[in-house]
């Protein structure tokens, strides 16, 4: 909402994009276009401008920044496979730190929970609870999560950390198959496949559901947005450059640093690959030795630029430092070139007729005088200056001495082409237009015209070119007509079927209303709203709700003495009236909008629990309660039913024991815990209690300890640093096959520093297998399941010890020919914190070893590593007590064919006290190869180099000493787009065409190019505005006398090469056609009434004077003027005009000419006149009506006016 931008994700293009709504200036941008397979869901964190999204197919949730346009937005992977299996749904909560989704994976859904960096999974809800759960989405007034499930067709909601679960509705023909949900104040939103509707209901009790849109098929994904939602912030928002690449909120107002996937956080710093610095604005060079090597057939540049070997030593600079043309022997030139006296080799046809002068050099070559030119060009007569052979003939004075256009042959025009008497050929539909298009000194085209023809909205048909290719300066339509380039995307169908005005984006100024105030509303709100001093509606349940609504948040005015309804009380939607709970669904209409009667499910008795999913230990309370059963028959009415305290609660066998409990933290070491519990009754009964523990995460048995008349327990024999869940089951002494379940669990961890301790095993006893027994069978998280049986009680040998165990699930993957990276899982039994990681790597022995903190998981390993050779790692965890042992190693294979710039058969040809000469196997497209001489301290680090063949001879070493000569091949980047230049059309000053000279490429390939052009050089990386696979292109609908900065670049089939080099600047001309600029307009200060309309003309200097037409639309009663002025050479123009109050116009100006284009257009809103506000209509005993509202002060010039 800060940014007005929305977002979306194109599954069949599999790319992610947004379009931001500011002015309208502005077309869609591409946020992730790579590596995505099926986007499941996305979810925007407005604090960090961060965008989470889930790929279904690959099995990943990811984050891109917004804020940035550096290529890859700093994509990071958040999670993966390890905790994803078929993520569908997600949302975040930027203030809490958290992300939540749902998981549709086959026999195990769950919907979880994280923190915005990955860490800390937890899942919150499995099977049975969910099966497909779907939409998900977070209510941050009430702080709960709401989520659909597709299959058990409900829609839940639970706290943040997966408590006071809810059941909203379910069991509901409008629930059949919910896929998104969404929450905005007390309402709730959803959309339905089966229904194909969108659905609204009270977001706490689910009643009054309605259907707000119908017959919608294909129903997706369903947001609401509105500023009040986006509210918050977290340590990222308030601090500015707190991290250099991502930042992402984390829980208790903390914040992480992230590094994107392809760089790795070293000493709080995100590195490179090859362990390089990133550049200032965060991205890394684009240029790694070891992924951008030259071919084989490429030739390597002393300034490591890769070129094609057959450029070599043929008299051009290719390389830029001319090292390409040293040490040169020229050969024989082969039979069907000539040889120059320098050894250069060239075509035929440059042979010069007669002894004449030539200039060569490395960069060019000049012929001058009495020369068969270059094919296809014509030399003029006087200045020997060549010119193109198209345009001899063609009615245009290209040579200074008009020998272009002497000794012509009679040009023979196409049928519907009209000829020149200059021999121009002209299109026909330009005869007799009012505009003279022949040329200079020509007007036949408008001669013996008895009429001349107005512009009509779309020029006539254009016929078929004679074939189905169009000439270099025309465009093809899609139904192959031609029509000159320059009529694309001028907002006139010139094809006929629209296809050249199809993808024009900004190319032509965009009509785009720009008003000084905003357009008003209707002033008629429905029943029950209220309405804003704007005229805008809202709900009256919003009013005085703490929320500003209304624009000048007048619905929060004169809210002192409202009340809003208590806990026990149901607000009506529409009119924010409170009744009392017990009131809803009593089949009695209370509320004026009948919306505690809406979604009832009638023939409810209370004689039965509402819904029996609550877990043991707790009882079915009203709709969706679960509460404790120590609250039956209390004595106090806990539901609104009565249920608790009904006509089952005569007789003292209802009676229910349930303790409270606690952790005596001051006795809490590493290898014990105490539990103390208290009732929260007064009793006469002796009772008895049987603590029992669980360690949580571990799917273990719960372990019981005796029966004891104590109100605390000791559990011994623990592990360190563990996390245990522990209750306490009640029964009555003289009663014991009476257990009353627990209805409170208490988790706390055990300490680090104690010492290896082994327990005696236990002893299993059982308890009658009646209907009153229960037995804990597993712990996983939160509260356990229970299964009807013997109660076992049972421990297991416990083993507590400080030491952690080793890390596990180790990979180890081969990134280049230096590097591998190595990844673990932490210790499943840390017994403590983990502190660091060791990192080893055999050979050599002993072991290589590198630290690394407790936060990384993965670290690359940089070595000089043999091909063939097998290489072992694991990895050794320290918490602040002792190391763990060994992981699992894992070996990796070093495979010298899976990385460019590996060596095969290298051996040392010759060696000296100084120097080796090594030679290796040539590798296949490669351009050259780079040496990296390496020393051990205390000799000094050697300069890396270049050679282009497969030997080198490496000089200037010690005797005696040992050395590392690591050798990678690399690869020619794109070139660069040179010879860029270009003209202003001669009959249109804003129409340009360019030209430009084909990239040096050792491959062959049809090239497409991006032609790029703004008014200044930072707009001009943007995006390319046109492509093409012509070495040519026309550049129309530009502004008049405006300077633009035009640049091409490679943009396909093997990817986006750079700009060229020396962007070619080009200042457009006067056309009379263009259209004014900086159209405004403004209210008089003086009479509001009265506006004032400026203007300046398309040219800074105007030459000729120019009459404006100002078109003024009043869009009220639909009436339109139009006003022409006197020809002006001013350059800042306005016109004065009025307007009636609540008016509504639309302004245009344009040059006096038929075929002018019109400026942008300007919308423009008189002041409007207020209606009264805040009316209320109250009913009298005798039937009547009191209405009374607040009257709006009327505008000065209605004063006394009726």
């Amino acid at each position: 909402m800060r940014n007005n931008c929305v977002y979306w994700a194109d599954i069949v293009n599999d790319t992610i994009s947004r379009q931001c709504l500011s002015d309208g200036s502005q077309g869609a941008e591409i946020l992730v276009k790579t590596n995505l397979d099926s986007i499941e869901g996305m979810a925007l964190d407005w604090v960090s401008n961060t965008l989470y999204f889930v790929d279904g197919m690959r099995t990943k949730i990811e984050v891109v920044r917004t804020d940035i346009h550096y290529e890859g937005r700093m994509r990071r992977t958040i999670l993966d496979s390890r905790n994803l299996k078929k993520p569908r749904g997600i949302a975040v909560h930027p203030m809490e730190g958290f992300i939540f989704w749902t998981d549709w994976a086959p026999g195990d859904p769950s919907l979880s929970r994280a923190n915005l960096d990955g860490s800390d999974v937890k899942r919150l809800f499995v099977k049975p609870r969910v099966e497909w759960p779907n939409g998900i989405t977070i209510d941050h007034i009430a702080e709960r999560i709401y989520w659909v499930d597709a299959k058990l067709d409900y829609i839940a909601s639970a706290a943040l950390d997966g408590s006071k679960f809810k059941e909203i509705i379910a069991n509901d023909v409008r629930v059949k198959h919910p896929f998104a949900v969404a929450v905005f104040k007390d309402n709730l939103y959803w959309d339905d496949w089966e229904q194909k509707a969108i659905f609204t209901a009270d977001k706490d009790h689910g009643v009054e559901v309605h259907a707000i849109l119908n017959q919608l098929a294909g129903l997706m994904d369903l947001k609401v947005f509105a500023h009040s939602i986006q509210e918050g912030n977290n340590s990222c928002g308030l601090t500015t450059n707190v991290c250099s690449h991502l930042c992402v909120g984390l829980p208790q107002r903390k914040s992480a640093c992230l590094c994107p996937d392809t760089m790795v956080m070293k000493n709080n710093e995100c590195m490179c690959p090859e362990n390089k610095p990133a550049f200032a604005n965060g991205t890394c060079p684009s240029c790694q030795y070891v992924l951008n090597t030259c071919t084989t057939e490429q030739f390597s540049c002393s300034n490591s630029v890769c070129i094609p070997r057959t450029w070599m030593c043929d008299g051009t600079n290719d390389c830029g430092d001319n090292s390409d043309e040293m040490n040169c022997s020229h050969p024989h030139c082969p039979a069907k070139l000539f040889s120059c006296g320098d050894g250069k080799c060239i075509e035929p046809y440059w042979r010069l007729k007669k002894r004449d002068l030539y200039i060569s050099s490395p960069h060019v070559l000049i012929i001058v005088h009495n020369c068969e030119w270059f094919r296809g060009e014509f030399r003029c007569a006087k200045d020997s200056v060549c010119i193109p052979s198209t345009w001899r003939c063609d009615g245009e004075k290209d040579c200074a001495d008009n020998s272009d256009e002497t000794s012509c042959v009679a040009v023979k025009c196409e049928s519907w082409q009209f000829k020149c008497k200059n021999n121009r050929c002209i299109f026909m539909s330009w005869r007799c237009d009012g505009d003279n298009d022949c040329g200079e000194d020509d007007s036949s085209d408008e001669e013996n015209c008895t009429v001349t023809h107005e512009p009509t909205e779309r020029p006539p048909d254009m016929p078929f070119l004679p074939t189905n290719s169009c000439n270099s300066w025309m465009f093809t339509c899609s139904n192959h007509k031609c029509v000159p380039y320059w009529w694309k995307c001028d907002g006139v169908d010139d094809c006929g079927d629209k296809s050249d005005e199809i993808g024009c984006g900004a190319l032509v100024p965009t009509l785009t209303p720009s008003s000084s105030t905003h357009t008003p509303h209707s002033f008629t709100c429905k029943e029950n709203e209220f309405r804003c001093y704007t005229g805008d509606c809202i709900l009256e349940s919003w009013v005085c709700d703490g929320t500003g609504d209304c624009p000048g948040e007048e619905d929060e005015e004169n809210c002192k003495e409202v009340v809003r309804c208590g806990v026990n009380e149901f607000m009506c939607r529409k009119d924010g009236s409170c009744i009392h709970m017990s009131w809803v669904c009593d089949g009695k209409i209370d509320c004026p909008d009948n919306s505690d009667e809406v979604a009832c499910v009638r023939n409810n008795t209370t004689s039965a629990p509402a819904t029996p999913s609550c877990h043991s230990g707790f009882f079915p309370c009203d709709i969706n309660l679960c509460l404790p059963m120590v609250k039956l028959c209390d004595g106090h009415q806990d539901c609104y039913d009565g249920f608790d305290e009904g006509r089952n609660c005569n007789n003292a066998t209802t009676k229910v024991f349930q303790v409270q409990m606690s952790v005596g933290d001051h006795r809490t070491n590493s290898s014990s815990l105490l539990l103390v519990w208290w009732l929260p009754m007064s009793t006469n009964a002796p009772l008895e209690y049987l603590p029992s523990i669980c360690e949580l995460n571990s799917m273990g048995k719960w372990i019981n300890s005796t029966w004891t008349s104590d109100f605390e327990h000791w559990f011994t024999g623990l592990k360190a640093y563990a996390r245990y869940n522990m209750t306490v089951f009640v029964r009555e002494k003289d009663n014991a096959n009476k257990v009353f379940p627990p209805a409170q669990y208490i988790a706390a961890t055990t300490a680090e520093g104690a010492k290896s301790k082994v327990n005696s095993c236990g002893t299993i006893t059982t308890f009658p297998a009646d209907e009153s027994s229960l037995s804990l069978v597993t712990c996983v998280t939160g509260i356990p399941r229970y299964l009807r049986a013997t109660l076992e009680m049972h421990y297991d040998c416990l083993v507590s010890t400080t030491v952690p165990s080793p890390p596990w699930n180790l990979t180890v993957v081969q990134l280049t020919s230096s590097q591998v990276q190595v990844s673990w899982m932490a210790p499943a039994q840390p017994n403590g914190i983990i502190q660091e990681y060791t990192v080893f790597l055999s050979p050599p022995i002993p072991p290589l070893s590198r630290k690394t903190t407790s936060d990384q998981q993965s670290v690359v390993i940089e070595s000089t590593y043999k091909p063939g050779q097998i290489y072992s790692y694991w990895v050794r965890a320290r918490n602040g007590a002792a190391e763990s042992n060994d992981s699992r190693p894992q070996t990796l294979l070093f495979d010298e064919s899976s990385v460019i710039g590996s060596i095969q058969g290298l051996v040392i040809t010759s060696k000296n006290d100084y120097s080796v000469v090594l030679s290796w196997k040539p590798l296949n497209k490669v351009e050259g190869y780079r040496v990296y001489p390496r020393a051990n301290p205390p000799l000094p680090r050697l300069d890396s180099f270049i050679v282009s063949e497969n030997n080198v001879t490496v000089s200037n070493l010690s005797p005696g000493m040992t050395y590392v000569v690591e050798i990678c091949g690399f690869r020619l980047p794109l070139p660069e787009i040179s010879g860029l230049n270009g003209t202003v059309l001669k009959q249109h000053g804003t129409t340009v065409t360019l030209l430009w000279d084909a990239p040096k490429y050792s491959i062959k390939q049809h090239w497409e190019y991006g032609i790029y052009y703004a008014l200044n050089i930072q707009e001009l990386f943007d995006k390319p505005k046109l492509r093409t696979q012509n070495m040519n292109a026309t550049v129309s609908g530009l502004e008049a006398c405006e300077s633009y900065v035009f640049a091409v670049g490679l943009v396909g089939p093997l990817g986006s090469g750079p700009l060229s080099s020396h962007p070619y600047s080009i200042l457009t001309e006067f056309n009379p056609d263009a259209p004014p600029k900086n159209l405004h307009a403004t209210t008089d200060p003086t009479n509001e009434t009265r506006v004032l309309v400026t203007w300046q003309s398309s040219c800074p200097e105007m030459d000729t004077a120019v009459n404006y037409s100002v078109t003024i639309e009043e869009l009220t009663h639909g009436q339109s003027s139009t006003v022409t002025l006197l020809p002006t050479t001013n350059t800042t123009l306005n016109y004065w005009f009025n307007t009636r109050h609540g008016g509504r116009y639309r302004l245009s100006v344009r040059t006096g000419r038929v075929h002018s284009n019109s400026s942008r257009v300007v919308e423009y809103t008189a002041p409007i006149i207020l209606p009264p506000g805040q009316v209320q209509v109250l009913p009298e005993k005798n039937g009547s009506y009191f209405v009374y509202w607040k009257e709006t002060k009327l505008p000065d010039a209605l004063q006394g006016k009726k």
